[in-house]
């Protein structure tokens, strides 16, 4: 398994987010957080979020979290994965914010919205 830790790439900045720096001990390979990376189109708080959501699925791995941790059992190791993962998703942009293309709301607000055209002398307009 390897893992490396690079905060130049996307896949050290998603080892930031989950605290997964000690590379000695990894959690995740570089190969599976390629895979978190292409699932969220390259956005690392999206793939931080899979990767806790995996945390919490993975019963193995979740056990080493919780034995280095001062979880007294998974229970909690669990919900507070998840809590992690759901605050990352809300702090994300929305896929392909980044790259310019509109989400369906957006276009919608977009189409809502029809300004007129006025002089430079006509008085503004408040509303």
């Amino acid at each position: 398994m390897a893992a490396t830790y690079d905060l130049a790439t996307n896949i050290g900045k998603v080892r930031l987010r989950i605290c997964d720096t000690d590379i000695a001990l990894a959690l995740f390979s570089d190969a599976e957080i390629s895979e978190f990376l292409i699932a969220s189109r390259n956005n690392v708080p999206l793939a931080a979020a899979e990767a806790y959501e995996t945390l919490a699925r993975d019963r193995a791995r979740l056990a080493r979290v919780v034995q280095s941790g001062t979880y007294k059992t998974e229970k909690h190791a669990i919900a507070d994965l998840l809590k992690l993962a759901d605050a990352l998703r809300k702090g994300a942009l929305p896929i392909g914010a980044e790259t310019g293309i509109l989400v369906s709301s957006d276009q919608e607000m977009l189409e809502e919205y029809r300004p007129t055209w006025r002089g430079i002398f006509d008085p503004p307009v408040v509303e």
